[in-house]
């Protein structure tokens, strides 16, 4: 199936003859919000918007078992919808689109199905253009979807709130599930959670005017985030190998990501942020943050684990605070400024390396910087101008315990 295609799950779905069964899904109008709910068998299911308040509503075959809207095998139309879109797909391997684009609706339920979508039905009337966008459904108050258990599929390209300021709430239950957000707007929240299993969640080209929240349950996650902006942006990850990548975003207050034990590797580059939070569980951990520009603060903790941490290019105006976790832990700092900086080891064999790559001058620069707990520093080999690149209390073995307060290299 789509997300985790392997031949074990492929010969397990033919043998239960799963392909036989056709979804039917029931569709209608409860004061003004348009209401959707699946049953136990895969459904495929399309939504467009043909007008102000006008909805298309189709229904595709996975794995060649149809999904009737209504026991009809023909898209059907519903008008009036002034309120929310409530969608409950309920248990099985569901796959379901939003998007007024006609081929990036066949393209996104492809992708999502593992290529088993059959062809999605044009649509029966004709769109306004003068009132709907060529791509995002415009929902008018509030998007609640929920897809129950099993391996789904959810992708959006939505206007969630309108003047009214909706939010959006989205629950794939267990499973290996699949959410994409794509170049959509959320005028408040944007809440999300994937339940336990191995999900993979991409959001691109996206504005949340308030909170994203992201909870990943227990499995091997994949995050990823680009272009995209919030109030606040939340990842919290459980337990399992995860995967978070922020790139090319920004959020007007914090962005904080936390991840459970495993061996998790997080990429930040490109983040404006008033704070950074990064708390990694335990496991061999990797962190890298680069070219984050923070209008107050940054702190990094890391859990138990041979641990890997680099910052390049961090801008916090205030502080900047790493804490690494027990175990053999590496952090490396280059071309990066902060108001204060702390740095601290724990029990293991902890290196900091303060060099630029060309290992001769240092790139950093501290208002007042404070280091302990490390067995190695790698300290600039020339500064000038009292050097912030040292530590307070210095490492053990073969460091340096230079740099004072409030000086800079060059």
């Amino acid at each position: 199936m789509r997300k985790t295609t392997n031949s074990r799950r492929i010969s397990l779905e033919m043998l239960e003859r799963r392909s036989l069964l056709a979804g039917n899904i029931t569709a209608l109008v409860d004061g003004g919000s348009l209401v959707l709910t699946g049953d136990a068998t895969a459904n495929g299911v399309a939504i467009h918007q043909a007008d102000t308040g006008k909805y298309v509503v189709s229904g595709f075959g996975l794995d060649g078992s149809a999904t009737l809207i209504n026991g009809m095998n023909s898209p059907q139309v519903f008008s009036n919808i002034t309120a929310d879109l409530v969608i409950d797909l309920r248990d099985g391997d569901d796959v379901l689109v939003l998007s007024n684009n006609a081929a990036q609706r066949q393209s996104l339920a492809d992708q999502l199905s593992g290529g088993t979508a059959g062809t999605i039905a044009a649509s029966p009337v004709a769109t306004n253009t003068n009132t709907v966008s060529a791509n995002q459904v415009a929902v008018p108050r509030n998007l609640q979807i929920q897809t129950g258990a099993d391996d789904d599929g959810v992708a959006l390209n939505v206007n969630v709130g309108g003047a009214s300021g909706g939010y959006a709430v989205v629950s794939t239950g267990a499973g290996a599930d699949t959410l994409l957000v794509k170049t959509s707007t959320f005028q408040r929240n944007l809440a999300f959670d994937t339940g336990d299993g191995a999900d993979v969640v991409g959001i691109s080209k996206t504005h949340v005017h308030d909170s994203l929240f992201a909870t990943l349950g227990i499995g091997s996650d994949k995050f990823a985030m680009s272009g995209s902006s919030a109030r606040a942006i939340s990842v919290n990850a459980s337990d399992g190998a995860d995967t978070v990548q922020i790139l090319t975003s920004s959020s007007t207050e914090e962005t904080a990501v936390s991840t459970g034990g495993g061996n998790d590797r997080l990429t930040i580059n490109g983040l404006n942020a008033a704070n950074l939070s990064v708390l990694t569980g335990a496991g061999d951990d990797y962190v890298a943050v680069s070219h984050a520009n923070l209008t107050d603060a940054a702190t990094i903790g890391t859990g138990d684990g041979d641990d890997q941490v680099s910052l390049d290019f961090v801008d916090a105006d205030n502080d900047l605070v790493v804490l690494l976790g027990n175990g053999d832990d590496s952090l490396r700092v280059t071309n990066t400024t902060a108001g204060s900086a702390s740095f601290s080891g724990s029990n293991g064999n902890d290196v900091l390396d303060l060099r630029s790559p060309n290992c001769s001058t240092g790139t950093n620069h501290f208002g007042s910087a404070g280091i302990s707990g490390f067995e190695t520093i790698l300290a600039p080999q020339q500064q000038h101008g009292g050097g912030s690149d040292g530590g307070s209390d210095g490492g053990r073995d073969g460091g340096s315990d230079g740099g004072s307060d409030g000086g800079h290299d060059h």
